[in-house]
């Protein structure tokens, strides 16, 4: 019977850097608030349709 071991290359993980996680989260939260943004100032006028 093979046995089959997993290659250092397949179970390495991508590793972020501080300065990326913080943009992308930051990011995140811009577009989320932005969102909310949008839907409380169009809420107003979709409100009667």
């Amino acid at each position: 019977m093979a046995t089959r071991t997993a290659t250092a290359a397949a179970t390495t993980r991508p590793t972020y850097g501080l300065p990326f996680v913080i943009t992308a989260a930051s990011a995140g939260t811009i577009i989320e608030w932005y969102d909310f943004y949008l839907y409380a100032t169009l809420t107003p006028f979709l409100a009667p349709i």
